[in-house]
This record gives C-alpha cells, structure tokens and sequence, in this order.
C-alpha cells in the first residue's frame, strides 16, 4: 500500500500582465519544488525536477512532476492549479530503486504556505 506525503506547499506564478499559460506552470513548478518550502515540508533538498505541461490552464487541473534530492532518490509529486497564477503541490511520493513507491510517511499540515518562485 503506498503511502503519500502531503506537503501543501502553495506556489504562485510571478506574473503581472497577462494569464499563465501552461508552459508557466510547468517551468515554476519545477522550480518551485528545488525552493527551500518544498525543502522544509519533504525534509530532503529536491535538486533537480521536472514538470510535464498541465492540460489546460484551468482551477483543478492536475498534473505531474518528478524530482531528484542529492542522495539520487527519486520522487513524484502531484500539482493542482488552484487559480490562474497559482498551484498547489498536493502530494510527493518517493519512488523505490525497484520502480515501485516506498512508503514516506504523511503530515496533516496546517494549511499551505504562499511562495513566488523566482523572487
């Protein structure tokens, strides 16, 4: 049975002029999660990360990244798009040497935390 952590780390996208589009949320949450909120809801320093593109820029919207800390250890990460410069990562997952989840553990956090990658 796998296990999620549940960080509910929220990001906002740095934009002042028009919306977001999906590229903007694939690139900052990407950058988003090698940020020190991540580091401090994980535990562990993602040092590189990956993001594919939402399918639409809409409330609700999921999609997926990955990530690596500095030991190699993988991880994936669930994102949802909470409004139309915002998301929230909802969920981190380490991943086992064996392509199989290893359990991480959850948190009950007391509510997101606001972060602007980037500034």
């Amino acid at each position: 049975m796998k296990k999620l952590l549940t960080i509910a780390a929220l990001g906002t996208l740095g934009l002042t002029a028009c919306g977001a589009d999906t590229t903007d949320f694939q690139k900052t949450a990407a950058s988003f999660l090698r940020g020190k909120e991540v580091e401090q809801k994980l535990g562990v320093k993602i040092v590189e990360s990956s993001c594919e593109k939402p399918a639409k820029v809409e409330k609700g919207q999921t999609f997926t990244c990955t990530g690596k800390d500095a030991n190699g250890v993988a991880y994936t990460f669930g994102v949802e798009i909470t409004g139309s410069k915002s998301f929230l990562v909802t969920s981190a997952e380490k991943v086992g040497a064996n392509g199989g989840s290893t359990p991480t553990g959850e948190t009950t956090p007391t509510g997101g935390t606001t972060a602007t990658p980037g500034t």
